[in-house]
């Protein structure tokens, strides 16, 4: 029942033997799905309770959701984990507030299988994961950023690292120690470029893409003027240079040279 700013998030999860795939969009409750493409209604409610959330992530055989909407504990700041091994258990009894800031959790993104960047409009968390009663450890890493626009905004790249679209307009990279700006401090020319051309107050419809063969990193947000994201920017990583492309995905055309 979600709209145009609901984000589907999905990622696959193993449970006995089984391959799930789970969904969210942060308005209805956690849907799982077993592969079976002859019956279509198997894509069904996840047991369990599970809270509804605006984003997730698989870690140390555990999901995580943050920026919980119902369940025992409904916040922004609010991150929770299952069980091990079992999406469908042990939600309410490993939750976490990551209040050192006041901005809301955006994204939960991995960073291999032990550690998880939690992504807030203000700062940037790490959850490690570790062998003691709570399962995750949470360190605050950097506060007084910008942070994603929307859950989609956040791609990871092959290296490893993560680019984001951040509110402030710019393409930021996290490497797991401190965030940057592409193009900075000698040029922002990326931020100027997003920021000229954007609806501001529709950017939480933006999401991103990325190439990892050739090491691009790809957002769309909308225009200003419009109501859907119709203009994308690629950003290639080793000169960190943007190419603009106007229409939507699939229909995608260059909107000028590289900038």
């Amino acid at each position: 029942t979600g709209s145009t700013v609901n984000h589907v998030i999905f990622r696959t999860f193993i449970k006995g033997t089984t391959l799930w795939l789970l969904g969210i969009n942060g308005k209805d409750t956690m849907k799982k799905w077993a592969g079976d493409v002859t019956t279509p209604t198997v894509y069904a409610l996840a047991g369990g309770s599970p809270p509804i959330a605006k984003t997730m992530a698989v870690a140390f055989d555990r999901l995580l959701l943050g920026n919980l909407l119902s369940g025992g504990t409904i916040s922004p700041l609010a991150v929770d984990s299952s069980s091990l091994n079992d999406f469908e258990a042990g939600w309410g009894t490993n939750t976490t507030l990551l209040a050192d800031t006041e901005g809301e959790i955006v994204c939960l993104m991995e960073m291999g299988n032990l550690q998880t960047v939690i992504y807030k409009t203000d700062a940037i968390y790490m959850a490690y994961a570790q062998g003691a009663l709570a399962p995750f450890r949470y360190e605050l890493k950097q506060a007084g950023i910008s942070g994603p626009v929307s859950p989609r905004a956040v791609v990871r790249l092959s290296n490893g690292v993560h680019a984001y679209l951040a509110l402030s307009g710019e393409v930021m990279l996290f490497d797991g120690v401190s965030a940057r700006a592409l193009g900075k401090p000698q040029n922002n020319h990326i931020q100027k470029y997003v920021l000229d051309s954007a609806d501001r107050n529709l950017m939480n419809k933006s999401w991103g893409w990325n190439d990892n063969e050739h090491m691009e990193a790809g957002f769309y947000y909308p225009l200003a003027g419009s109501t859907d994201p119709d203009r994308g920017i690629i950003v290639r990583m080793g000169d960190e240079t943007l190419w603009p492309v106007s229409g939507t995905q699939g229909s995608a055309t260059p909107a000028g040279g590289k900038i």
